[in-house]
């Protein structure tokens, strides 16, 4: 069986005493006296037995200077790894440690210094552990170094085998890397199952909105699998029903606004009146001018401050139970607005409604005939032209049909 089909019988005596015997001199060399086993099979192989090859790998070589050109080019442009490697003739890897020492130098970094064998050097090596006990997360880590994510990992993962005492990675702070064990994944869950969305998820459970999306999108799946759906969605994970909360804008408010504007009131007045957003109050009233214009009923005409009417009741600005969102220290010290007492003023009173004439009808322009007629009868031209000054712009035919 030539090298390279791997074979799927189990490992036999002779074959590991020839991998503990040869694999110090090379996997090569075990190949070539396994035909049925692959490269990647010896290795596993030695992994499990404990054998480790003395023999370096060597440096890959890296990809020219006119590649690495083409390859930031077509990866500015937007393009993925494989399709950079497709057209650069490249592995997908060499295009990604390309771009990793590129992306370094740009931000101002000195790329990590490989030995002869391809590894890190012992300065590199100390610089990434002085990195992960500062608490750097492993992003920003590859940022600064050129190396892969997969390294950074390996070093974290031996230092706490070690028993290091190293910072969490990104130092405590939320960001898009984070992990979070099975009882944050169990909280956040119950937040989803409670109607909140992945915003307010993400405050209330103390992680990245991106991890509470991620979890959202996963729980919609497994519940919709069961035929279920999140509490105000649907089975797709569309919200069709709004939880209250401090932005939710009850059906009074409404009703509340919609008689403001139609009593004079401008809409953000109005709105602050109610404690209703800015926006929220034009789309609320931008659906009741539409009726009023399909009724064919005029536009309310707005009051000034004075006279305004007032509703009867206290707006209900919030919803019962909720507690309101925390206002910026410039708005809140904002003298509140004069309201005045909750009597309701009386109605202004209606306008006078004035009929206009009827336009008179448009001149019907004379036939040939009947302007014959008219100068036969006596018409003439008459001077109703009289220009002040000199105009330079008109011209003769234009002061010939005033004339006229």
């Amino acid at each position: 069986m030539p090298i390279g089909h791997g074979s799927r019988e189990p490992w036999t005596h002779r074959e590991e005493e020839i991998v503990c015997r040869f694999y110090d001199k090379g996997v090569g060399e075990v190949a070539a006296l396994l035909p049925g086993r692959t490269v990647k099979a010896i290795r596993q192989r030695a992994v499990r037995l404990g054998v480790a090859s003395s023999t370096p790998a060597g440096l890959r070589k890296p990809c020219a200077s006119e590649d690495r050109e083409a390859i930031m080019g077509l990866h500015d442009q937007g393009m993925g790894y494989e399709a950079i490697a497709r057209i650069v003739g490249v592995k997908p890897q060499a295009v990604s440690n390309a771009i990793l020492a590129i992306e370094c130098e740009r931000a101002g970094f000195v790329p990590a210094q490989r030995d002869g064998a391809g590894g890190l050097i012992q300065q590199e090596v100390q610089r990434i552990r002085a990195f992960i006990r500062e608490g750097l997360p492993n992003v920003e880590i590859q940022r600064r170094m050129a190396v892969s994510a997969a390294c950074v990992s390996n070093y974290r993962r031996r230092m706490k085998r070690s028993g290091e005492d190293i910072v969490p990675a990104g130092k405590g702070l939320r960001y898009a890397g984070t992990r979070y064990g099975n009882d944050v994944r169990q909280q956040v869950d119950q937040h989803f199952m409670q109607g909140y969305g992945a915003a307010k998820v993400a405050d209330l459970a103390g992680v990245h909105v991106s991890f509470a999306k991620k979890r959202r999108r996963h729980l919609v799946e497994r519940l919709a699998r069961k035929g279920e759906c999140l509490p105000g969605c649907d089975i797709t994970g569309r919200r069709i029903h709004v939880k209250q909360s401090s932005r939710f804008v009850t059906e009074q408010q409404k009703v509340d606004l919609q008689w403001l504007w139609l009593n004079g009131w401008a809409v953000s007045p109005a709105a602050r009146h109610l404690g209703i957003g800015a926006s929220t109050a034009h789309n609320i009233i931008r659906t009741a001018k539409d009726q009023l214009v399909a009724d064919g009923k005029p536009f309310p005409r707005m009051l000034p401050q004075g006279k305004r009417p007032q509703l009867g009741h206290t707006p209900t600005s919030k919803a019962k139970g909720i507690a309101p969102r925390p206002r910026p220290p410039a708005v809140s010290a904002m003298p509140a607005l004069k309201r005045a007492p909750t009597i309701i003023a009386a109605p202004c009173p209606p306008k006078p409604v004035v009929v206009a004439a009827p336009p008179p009808p448009p001149r019907r322009r004379l036939s040939f005939e009947e302007q014959l007629a008219r100068i036969a009868a006596g018409a003439g031209l008459v001077p109703t032209f009289k220009p002040t000054r000199a105009v330079t712009e008109a011209t003769l035919g234009g002061v010939g049909s005033a004339l006229l």
